[in-house]
């Protein structure tokens, strides 16, 4: 049996052992119907934050994205200016020896 259907027969239970005329029930009623309504709000609070979380987590990922490719391409930059220094080194000093 699911979680509902047991307290919904528990909430019977306890409604079959108050005096149907009395203002008990009524206030026993209001007060289910209080708590239905505070677990349905969590509920949709609880939604929304988990939606916002996966917003912000997306974000996150794209903005961690963009840095590494802005990274990479400083490093590549870097590199391939470092190799051509180094091969221009490389062919002045071979220039050198042969002359």
């Amino acid at each position: 049996m699911d979680t509902e259907a047991k307290i919904k027969r528990k909430i019977e239970r306890i409604l079959a052992e108050v005096e149907d005329d009395s203002s008990e029930k009524d206030e026993l009623l209001k007060g289910i119907e209080t708590i239905i309504s505070f677990v349905q709000e969590s509920y949709k609070l609880t939604q929304s934050e988990v939606e916002n979380l996966r917003s912000m987590f997306v974000e996150a990922v794209g903005e961690l994205k963009n840095t590494t490719n802005e990274n990479i391409s400083v490093v590549k930059a870097r590199l391939i200016s470092y190799c051509e220094d180094e091969m221009s080194k490389m062919m002045k000093s071979h220039k050198e020896k042969l002359c």
